[in-house]
């Protein structure tokens, strides 16, 4: 953070010391524009072919005409400074992208649904708790059904309604909306639209009773789906990263991960550095994924960075990243962004 405030300081001081030249330099020339035609002004009133009157006239328009032509350099240097803005709009809206779907998430709907299911205007019948949290156990012919699950990573909402507690109102009500496995959909909204409600949804953040209509993994009603299983299977990046007090390669997942893995993404990350030069914390470890992991010592940004690489690491069938990229510099959200394709 210390090093961002340098840098931008930097160009500040640079760009005000330039302003100062300038203003300077427009003074001077100002001044040696007005001398010369004071002076020329002088001598030709001495000389009787210019009159005190017209000589004092030449004066106060030299004096306006530098005054103009200062304020013109001043406004062409200042329009110049701007247009580096537009330049780099432009340069980041020219760059290959992938197709993004975007849509719009208001007041716990989206705003383009014009689906004509009923029950997406008014509350559904709430479930049983107690029937719907028995519900996790499954059959022996049902855990063979879930080996092969989930068969594609499309998701699809059906009149669905969600509320925190069975004390509390909706957050979400009668979202219809359908994401073809494979594809990639961008929620916006205000803050309290439902964005991050939408995203807790998919991995039963809700306890049981709280819920009501469809929602659909893989073709399977995520009630049926053991939570441990489906939480597998779906990663979610929220906006606050949490890291484990442990090693990093605790915090990757233990032994699951091969180091090589761990090590390339570590470095497509930026963070490859920071892991090297952490305390070895098992004697004869040498430091690297076994040192020790400090949250004091690690910016927000950073261990958001390692939270995302625990996830890509699990490989989930899908990624959910709720404003992941808040807390972090353009280039590390870029990093981000190549990291979750």
């Amino acid at each position: 953070m210390a090093r961002r405030v340098d840098r931008r300081s930097d160009v500040l001081y640079h760009l005000m010391s330039a302003n100062c030249w300038l203003g300077l330099s427009m003074e001077a020339l100002s001044s040696a524009i007005v001398a010369f035609a004071a002076f020329a002004s002088v001598g030709f009133a001495i000389s009787g072919s210019l009159t005190a009157g017209a000589a004092g006239l030449v004066v106060t328009n030299a004096i306006m005409v530098t005054g103009l032509l200062a304020g013109g350099v001043q406004t062409a240097t200042q329009l110049e400074v701007e247009m580096n803005a537009v330049e780099r709009i432009r340069g980041v809206s020219e760059e290959a992208t992938p197709e993004v779907q975007t849509l719009r998430l208001m007041g716990g709907s989206f705003e383009d649904d014009d689906s004509d299911d009923e029950g997406t205007s008014s509350p559904p019948e709430w479930p049983d708790a107690e029937l719907e949290a028995s519900a996790d156990a499954l059959t022996a012919n049902e855990e063979l059904e879930m080996d092969a699950w989930p068969a594609d990573s499309s998701v699809r909402f059906r009149r669905y309604w969600m509320r925190y507690r069975m004390d509390l109102p909706a957050v979400l009500r009668g979202v219809n909306l359908d994401i073809p496995a494979g594809s990639r959909l961008a929620v916006v909204g205000r803050t309290g639209s439902g964005k991050s409600s939408l995203a807790a949804a998919l991995i039963r953040n809700p306890g049981p009773g709280c819920t009501a209509g469809s929602l659909l993994v893989g073709g399977r009603d995520v009630k049926t789906v053991p939570l441990a299983r489906l939480r597998r299977h779906i990663a979610l990046l929220p906006q606050e990263p949490w890291v484990l007090r442990g090693s990093v390669r605790e915090n990757l997942g233990g032994d699951a991960c091969a180091d090589s893995d761990a090590w390339a993404l570590l470095r497509s990350l930026g963070l490859a550095d920071a892991v090297r030069n952490l305390p070895v914390e098992i004697a004869g470890s040498g430091g690297g994924l076994d040192g020790k992991l400090s949250t004091a010592a690690w910016s927000r940004g950073q261990r958001q960075l390692l939270a995302l690489e625990r996830a890509v690491l699990r490989r989930p069938a899908i990624l959910v990243l709720d404003e992941a990229t808040a807390s972090l510099d353009e280039a590390s959200e870029k990093r981000v962004l190549a990291a979750a394709d």
